[in-house]
């Protein structure tokens, strides 16, 4: 068994951080992780959303130029096009092994689970190994829940960084939950094209933000063209021969 002073289970800002932090006091450390390094923010939040909103501002810019007196014409924006530009992106931000190396941290490709109180078990490509490190850090964060609405499920709902893994932009979109992320992507797919629904199950946008906030961005987003249901909440989801229906209540 390899020995480490600190083994590190999560590839993310907090695990990585708390690697780099050890490994410059002169620990010796590991992180596992079985996926890309740098966690959700990187790979499928934050940095995708940016690269996305982004897209659609460009989009809105050139749709909306004949205000200053500018007739451009009507953007198309080319999905596969903006997907690949998203990849690039978070691509050249992502971390690699020997970037790692550098800073004296070995990375572990696999799922960890503890074997017995003191020792853990990582399943990699090459097969089971164990380790007992002096001290293990758990920093695997969290994951999105999808709602309990019956027939949801059955509708295969995507929750929001699979919407960028797609091959084409769905003509209708809509999204349970108008907080921050709800908001941003609403806006970002009506001005590239789709045509969006937002539901909110509060009587405003963005909860937690000022009320007065809240109206100027239903309004906004209204503007564009976003169907900005509040006040609602889906109670039932059915798939049909003729697509993918909610029912609001």
């Amino acid at each position: 068994m390899a020995e480490y002073d600190l083994l590190v289970i999560g590839g993310g800002p907090g695990g990585l951080g708390a690697a780099t932090e050890a490994a410059g006091l002169g620990a010796r450390v590991a992180v596992v992780e079985p996926g890309a390094l740098g966690g959700a923010c990187l790979n499928w939040g934050c940095i995708p959303s940016k690269a996305l909103i982004h897209a659609a501002k460009v989009a809105h810019t050139i749709r909306t130029a004949g205000h200053v007196g500018i007739e451009i014409g009507t953007p198309r924006p080319e999905w596969p096009a903006i997907v690949a530009r998203i990849r690039r992106v978070v691509a050249d931000l992502q971390h690699d092994n020997d970037e790692l190396a550098q800073k004296g941290i070995t990375r572990l490709t696999g799922r960890a689970r503890f074997a017995s109180p003191t020792q853990i078990a990582i399943k990699g490509p090459d097969g089971e190994a164990t380790l007992q490190p002096k001290a293990v850090i758990i920093a695997t964060g969290a994951r999105p829940i999808v709602p309990r609405i019956s027939g949801l499920a059955a509708c295969q709902p995507l929750q929001a960084w699979q919407l960028l893994e797609l091959d084409r932009a769905p003509a209708r979109l809509a999204i349970i939950g108008g907080g921050p992320e709800g908001v941003e992507f609403a806006q970002a797919c009506q001005r590239l094209g789709m045509t969006v629904t937002l539901i909110e199950q509060a009587s405003r946008l963005c909860s937690q933000e000022e009320p007065e906030f809240s109206l100027e961005l239903a309004e906004r987003l209204m503007d564009e063209g976003v169907d900005v249901r509040l006040g609602s909440s889906v109670h039932r989801a059915e798939m049909t021969a003729t697509g993918k229906h909610l029912y609001l209540e």
